[in-house]
């Protein structure tokens, strides 16, 4: 089956998301939830993971929240998420996508599982649970399950990446589904777009591109890389189902781990505005193409998909820098030319002192646009009394533990263009 007729199946259908608090995980003896307190079992994990014959090893360590832990070459990020009627988490993915789209799928808040490892050609992520550094982390908010992986000897590089991303999400899955047998604190329904073309409040789309061109640089959409794909309306329900995954491992600040998608910004102020200000009508995904003929072509058929919806305005963001700035640049100018007002969201490459050009490409037509922040600024971090993931973390030399300056683009989706971050602008 191919991206378009899943999409299609998915169509129409609702769910709820059932959300389960936890103010505090501790290492025990099963892996579960009582009351608002998660218990992690580390061997029950490590099982789980080395059912895969590709996985040499995993460590499983607990990061706190507000605590001087330091997290080194992170990979992903996942909230623990599962359908509650037991079918397949991660459509498409860990099982047949043909099972979801409707009913409820269970939530850990709070809780992250966090991958860590060494794969030729990637880079992995910082983040600081405490001190100045977790100002600029936004996953310092939460309690950390740290999976260290190694792979088994002579592995590739895809292989590995393949295993350690899978594994990570079974985990996950699984922490969730542990949580099922008790009852959610709250219900937020995921209701539809609303596809009624009349009514007087302006009707609001999001275009979320997704980096997907090559090994180590892909985003998955039901299993099947986005590479290639032309823009395509999407539930936005998919998302909060994990229909949307990451593959990706370039520059730390401004990639899209899994829990971005699972909790997208502008899809929950879409939303929470759904009603009041603005009508959600829907959201399109497309692929970034490394061609300037592929980047033309994508822009132009996201104008035609919002143009269907019926949309006055988008708001646009994207992932990665330099050659993606293009891509930003031609869905400003495609959506313009089809009569709908964009607004971008782009993270800046400006130098540390923020002198320098931070945009690659402009156009024009792309006169809204929103920063989320300079990969160059350099954040102080203190020392930190426990570190966790895979070694070496060349950026921060030969002593991790200790203090210095480290570059924002170190900093795991601390300049995120999906709006995942912690940073604010202010006015002097």
């Amino acid at each position: 089956m191919g991206l378009e007729e899943i999409v299609a199946a998915g169509h129409g259908e609702d769910w709820v998301l059932g959300v389960r608090p936890v103010r505090e995980v501790v290492l025990g003896s099963r892996t579960g939830l009582q009351g608002q307190t998660m218990s992690v079992e580390p061997e029950e994990l490590k099982a789980l993971a080395c059912e895969d014959p590709r996985i040499g090893s995993v460590v499983v360590d607990l990061a706190h929240p507000g605590l001087p832990h330091r997290l080194v070459n992170i990979l992903d990020v996942v909230e623990p998420r599962s359908p509650a009627d037991g079918s397949p988490a991660f459509p498409g993915v860990l099982g047949s996508v043909m099972g979801g789209g409707r009913g409820e799928v269970a939530v850990l808040e709070s809780v992250a599982v966090m991958s860590s490892g060494l794969i030729p050609g990637v880079q992995g992520g910082l983040i600081e649970m405490g001190g100045e550094g977790a100002l600029f982390s936004p996953f310092s908010r939460l309690w950390g399950i740290v999976l260290t992986f190694t792979s088994a000897p002579g592995l590739p590089a895809r292989e590995t990446e393949e295993a350690f991303r899978l594994a990570t999400l079974k985990i996950a899955a699984h922490m969730a589904r542990t949580a099922t047998s008790q009852a959610p604190v709250r219900m937020e329904s995921l209701h539809p777009p609303d596809d009624r073309p009349t009514g007087d409040l302006p009707r609001l789309a999001a275009v979320i591109p997704l980096q997907a061109q090559g090994v180590l640089r892909e985003t998955f959409v039901f299993g099947l890389s986005a590479e290639g794909i032309l823009p395509t309306a999407l539930h936005p329900g998919w998302f909060d189902a994990g229909g949307v995954t990451s593959g990706n491992y370039v520059v730390p600040a401004n990639r899209t781990p899994t829990y971005v998608y699972q909790n997208h910004p502008v899809i929950r102020a879409l939303r929470r505005g759904h009603g009041a200000t603005h009508r959600f009508v829907g959201v399109a995904v497309a692929c970034e193409p490394s061609s300037l003929e592929g980047k033309r072509r994508s822009a132009r058929h996201a104008g035609y998909i919002l143009k269907s919806l019926h949309a006055h305005g988008a708001v646009v963001t994207r992932e990665g820098g330099g050659n993606t700035d293009t891509d930003l640049m031609l869905l400003a100018e495609a959506l313009e030319d089809a009569g709908i007002r964009a607004v971008l969201v782009a993270n800046e490459l400006a130098g540390s002192d923020g002198t320098q050009p931070s945009l690659t490409d402009f156009n024009s037509r792309a006169d809204a646009m929103i920063s989320t922040g300079n990969n160059d600024y350099r954040v102080r971090i203190g020392p930190a009394d426990r570190l966790m993931g895979a070694l070496p973390f060349e950026p921060l030399g030969p002593a991790p533990l200790e203090g210095g300056e480290a570059p924002l683009a170190l900093f795991l989706a601390s300049t995120s263009p999906q709006g995942f971050h912690t940073l604010r602008c202010m006015t002097r």
